[in-house]
């Protein structure tokens, strides 16, 4: 444990209220995509200020290392299950990560959830709730295997049992197959408190009229009538282009995925998207942001199915498949106006930062800028987050180098500060 973190902590930690005022000496700040050294910063309020407050209680000198603003995890289901919050507040903490996007989970958990972030002080998330979907799809099954606990979940006769079930029905997701529904619905679904509410959008060009798979163009809009009534944002999940389009015709502008996300790479995929310019325009007036959920790994494969128990992990070829349609597709999004937020949707946010920078989708300044700007924003809106600039909230992370060289500096984080106060992950 090095000096200046025993400092720190001496100090940070006698600080009870946000009225103390601090001097920040000597750090590289992450401003505008690139470092730049400030001789002083101050904090007062639990908020960063460049005006020398008359008083100055405390001066930390960070002796020239580099200071970047927190990260937000832009899709996770983690916070969900009570018994495991504290351990994934840590877990999230550990990364860096301050604000998360919880974009699916048990309403019934999120009281107790809430109070537990409250308590600990340490990451905020917005929750939405249970996804509203069309009776049977997705992600009711996946919620329903969570009930039933059933280890070999795969098997034809136990899948067979929980696609019956319907245990977490208004709750982890809610089925509302036309307006009808959501007319009937709404009342109950509102009273869950969501902050953002999710749809799922679920291959458009394959639904069956008369065995509706996904949620109709229709019943879309008229919920994000309803959504906007009750100053409610909406989350679409997609699968497809078609879904995307759908999405932005209802007035969607927050895309959990990207096109085509979750497929089987056997072959290659037409990536260079082509809008319409009507479509253009809805693009240009909504400014869209896509959470793409782009890392693979041994926990996260494309070609999991029944024939190898779900268990399949990318081969070589596939991934290379994979990876040249990410790239093409990301850069056709991007020149054609969306923006971006990075979201892990899988155990571990850093594992998803690291392959953005790795495969460079991006320059290395703009993921970092995406990772702790665009994101952070993108969950609260309406707060000062992710910039050093006067009046932002004073919560950063404190680096031994500079990220922009060595990007596995992000895993040797030597300080975490919310708001002006020492963050320590047990």
């Amino acid at each position: 444990m090095n000096k200046l973190y025993l400092v720190i902590i001496a100090i940070l930690t006698s600080i009870v209220t946000f009225s103390q005022t601090i001097r920040l000496t000597n750090g590289n700040y992450f401003q505008d995509g690139r470092f730049k050294h400030y001789a002083n910063v101050y904090i007062k309020d639990g908020k960063f200020t460049f005006i020398k407050p008359k008083v100055i209680d405390t001066t930390i000198n960070l002796e020239n290392k580099f200071i970047i603003p927190p990260f937000a995890e832009g899709h996770t289901h983690k916070i969900d299950n009570p018994k495991e919050v504290g351990p994934d507040i840590n877990a999230f903490v550990k990364q860096g990560v301050f604000y998360a996007f919880v974009l699916n989970n048990f309403s019934s958990n999120v009281k107790s959830n809430r109070n537990e972030l409250l308590n600990s002080k340490k990451i905020e998330v917005a929750f939405a709730n249970g996804g509203i979907t069309v009776t049977g799809q997705h992600p009711s099954f996946v919620y329903e295997r969570i009930i039933s606990d059933i280890k070999e979940w795969w098997l034809p006769e136990n899948t067979a049992k929980i696609k019956n079930s319907r245990k977490g029905e208004n709750d982890a997701y809610w089925f509302m197959d036309n307006i009808e529904e959501v007319d009937k619905k709404w009342e109950a679904y509102l009273k869950t408190k969501p902050d953002v509410v999710k749809v799922y959008l679920m291959n458009v060009n394959k639904n069956e009229t008369q065995n509706p798979k996904t949620l109709s163009e229709n019943t879309v809009s008229y919920i994000v009538k309803k959504a906007k009534a009750s100053n409610l944002r909406v989350v679409a999940h997609i699968e497809s282009l078609d879904d995307l389009k759908v999405g932005l015709r209802c007035g969607i502008s927050i895309f959990g995925h990207m096109p085509h996300y979750n497929v089987n790479f056997s072959k290659e995929l037409p990536a260079d998207f082509q809008f319409t310019e009507l479509e253009k325009k809805i693009i240009k007036k909504l400014r869209p942001v896509i959470i793409p959920t782009l890392s693979f790994n041994d926990e996260f494969s494309i070609v999991r199915n029944e024939k190898n128990n779900y268990q399949g992990e990318l081969d070589t070829a596939s991934f290379n498949r994979s990876l040249r349609f990410q790239k093409t597709a990301i850069k056709s999004l991007h020149q054609n106006g969306f923006k971006f937020a990075i979201g892990s949707d899988r155990e571990y946010f850093m594992s998803e930062l690291l392959y953005w920078f790795k495969n460079n989708f991006f320059s290395y300044e703009d993921i970092l800028t995406i990772a702790t700007k665009e994101t952070p924003k993108l969950i609260f809106p309406t707060r000062k987050l992710g910039e050093f600039k006067e009046g932002f909230e004073a919560s950063f992370l404190v680096l031994n180098q500079d990220p922009l060289k060595n990007i596995q500096a992000l895993k040797s984080i030597e300080l975490l500060i919310k708001q002006g106060k020492l963050i320590v992950a047990k």
